[in-house]
């Protein structure tokens, strides 16, 4: 794990918790609103008789896998290595340096950070948890410079910490919106006022929602933009530490390095040796950065789950019409058209849309209208949406009597899933892992060796952390 100690744990903790515990609340969630489907189905649990115009028209839902599924999926996503850990399961495991790297013994403090980058050649791959202070700290420039230069193909994963926050504060607004659509929705039962197919308190619901997510979404496109400004005028010279004594240190070794490993001509100047290192990391860093966030600077994963507190809601629906009695067509068409929500819509329109807008407008002569072009973007984001799901709802309508309509409706799917592919495709080296190690590599294992007094090199299994070097935590 290569960090900063200045960015501030939570972040780090949602970091590991979007990567290693979203799917175990996946499908803990789905496990437990299974049973409550099934009763809603049967007439054991209750389900209220609501107005869904357009495509629900007029049929019962209930409510119980939205609220199971929401409570299960929060607390498997924070608390999962814990319930792994009371199971008697281990979790995976990471070298981390303050605990791996004496901080009381000024000589073996050195020999470690001296060895560094042997434990990088005995890593599988390096996780970098990407704040503002990434680039300007020598430290994490050092681990940086290390597998850069060891493993110049290898699996470096760059993970902003402005991420989880993004996705968390979108999850959030749209499961507020959704709330107040079940309220609004069971307290006004015969209110079948439409505009455009949707009902008034919908429409508002939708227009906020998309508002606030292109909000949260123009944000983070200038973040990748300050990002890749502050890249190109990277420099190791200028990065902050806090002992001097350890600048030498490091400085030193990124030199020894960059010779090493041809970054600089042998017999360079330590100065010389530096400038390439930054030449290095200017040209390596942005297109790391690019593959790890992908084409849209977002997951498909994560923008996924924006939106996918509808598929509860959806299994709510279902649930309803199967106990009214609609025939299985019309059920299979809608679960298939709803699930399309956060499968399709939500990652390529209210996301991937609207992120290119914004990258389209993040310039500097637009800054003063930034509200202005939030606002233009949320609603031609709101209007395209509107028009696709009006066209693709007419049409499901259609599909539900007519087999050629449904031969139609599954071919324009089709469509909108493969744009979603392209959209969301890895670039041609997203998928960068470490080829066997050092051996399809140019590095040896003598290139690794820890320059300390002894002249031995450090052989760590990469699963295994070593906890007992001493360290201030």
């Amino acid at each position: 794990i290569s960090h900063n100690w200045s960015t501030h744990r939570a972040l780090k903790f949602l970091i590991f918790a979007l990567d290693y515990n979203t799917t175990a609340a996946i499908v803990a969630s789905n496990m437990a609103v299974l049973p409550m489907f099934i009763l809603q189905v049967f007439g054991k649990l209750p389900v209220y008789p609501v107005v869904y115009t357009f495509l629900w028209k007029s049929a019962p839902a209930g409510v119980c896998c939205s609220a199971v599924g929401t409570l299960v999926f929060f607390l498997v996503f924070f608390f999962w290595q814990s319930f792994r850990r009371l199971l008697g399961r281990k979790g995976p495991v990471f070298f981390l340096d303050k605990t791996c790297v004496c901080q009381t013994d000024a000589d073996l403090k050195r020999r470690g950070i001296m060895s560094l980058s042997a434990f990088l050649y005995n890593s599988r791959s390096m996780l970098i948890l990407y704040s503002d202070a990434y680039l300007q700290k020598l430290w994490t420039i050092y681990e940086i410079a290390s597998f850069l230069l060891i493993y110049p193909n290898g699996s470096l994963h760059v993970r902003p910490v402005f991420v989880p926050v993004l996705v968390l504060v979108c999850m959030c607004i749209v499961l507020t919106m959704r709330v107040l659509d079940v309220i609004w929705r069971t307290n006004h039962k015969n209110d079948e006022e439409v505009w455009l197919h949707f009902p008034r308190a919908e429409r508002i619901l939708m227009v906020s929602t998309t508002f606030l997510t292109t909000s949260v979404l123009y944000w983070w496109v200038g973040k990748q933009a300050q990002i890749s400004a502050r890249v190109k005028t990277f420099s190791i010279q200028n990065a902050k530490c806090a002992s001097q004594d350890d600048r030498a240190i490091v400085e030193q070794d990124v030199a020894r390095l960059t010779q090493q490993f041809g970054v600089a001509p042998e017999g360079a100047t330590k100065s010389e040796s530096l400038d390439a290192f930054n030449a290095l990391v200017r040209k390596s860093v942005p297109r790391v950065l690019r593959q790890s966030i992908g084409r849209v600077g977002i997951h498909y994963r994560d923008a996924v789950l924006l939106y996918g507190f509808f598929h509860f809601s959806t299994l709510d629906r279902l649930s309803g019409m199967i106990a009214a009695g609609t025939s299985a067509r019309t059920v299979a068409l809608k679960a298939f058209a709803i699930t399309n929500v956060y499968l399709v819509y939500g990652p390529l329109i209210f996301v991937g849309f609207a992120v290119w807008l914004s990258r389209f407008c993040i310039r500097p002569y637009f800054s003063v209208v930034q509200p202005a072009l939030i606002v233009a973007i949320s609603t031609t984001v709101f209007c395209v949406a509107v028009v696709v799901w009006i066209a693709v709802g007419h049409l499901m309508v259609a599909a539900e009597t007519s087999n050629k309509f449904l031969v139609l409706f599954v071919c324009v799917q089709g469509c909108l899933y493969s744009l979603t592919f392209v959209a969301y495709r890895p670039t041609s080296s997203s998928c960068m892992l470490i080829r066997g190690r050092a051996e399809d590599s140019h590095v040896s294992d003598s290139d690794i060796s820890s320059p300390d007094d002894s002249g031995s090199s450090i052989d760590s299994d990469p699963d295994i952390v070593d906890t007992e070097a001493p360290s201030e935590s």
